[in-house]
């Protein structure tokens, strides 16, 4: 279980996409607290999990946030792999190891299928340590391609490895 210090990485994260929500932007600037939607999970720790990777990797914490923003999924995209870049993420090998990864599960109803971007994230429903953090902050999120709840889609995994 993670402590209390591990949540200080989502809390930066979140902080981080909050500063790029607002850049140049005086009326998000002066937004109070109530005004700025946002949710995370405790971060936990992971042990490496098989993710198709032949890599050897170092376990990991794992959250998720969810934010309200002005982005479309596109830019926010691109405001992610900023962080990431600054966060020393070096894009080696897929589904290598990596200092930090942001992935965008869902963005509202929308499925998007493009070269760069996925949305809903493609493996979410195959991994216990997404679908357990996100149903911690919405697990009646639903899924677009498959039609169930995030509850649901943990659920059934769950009963897959019973």
């Amino acid at each position: 279980m993670a402590d209390n210090n591990d949540d200080q990485y989502l809390d930066e994260l979140l902080n981080s996409l909050r500063s790029s929500n607002s850049d140049g932007n005086e009326d998000l600037d002066n937004q109070d607290s109530e005004s700025n939607k946002s949710r995370q999970s405790d971060a936990e720790d992971n042990e490496a999990a098989e993710d198709g990777s032949n890599e050897e990797q170092d376990d990991f914490l794992n959250g998720c946030l969810e934010i309200e923003t002005i982005y479309s999924p596109q830019d926010l995209l691109a405001v992610i792999n900023d962080i990431e870049q600054g966060a020393g993420r070096k894009r080696l090998i897929h589904w290598g190891p990596r200092t930090l990864d942001i992935d965008i599960l869902l963005y509202d109803q929308e499925m998007i299928m493009e070269d760069t971007l996925k949305v809903p994230h493609v493996e979410m429903a195959k991994r216990a340590f997404v679908l357990e953090p996100l149903a911690e902050i919405a697990p009646y999120a639903y899924h677009p391609g498959y039609h169930k709840t995030i509850i649901e889609l943990l659920e059934i995994l769950q009963n897959k490895k019973d």
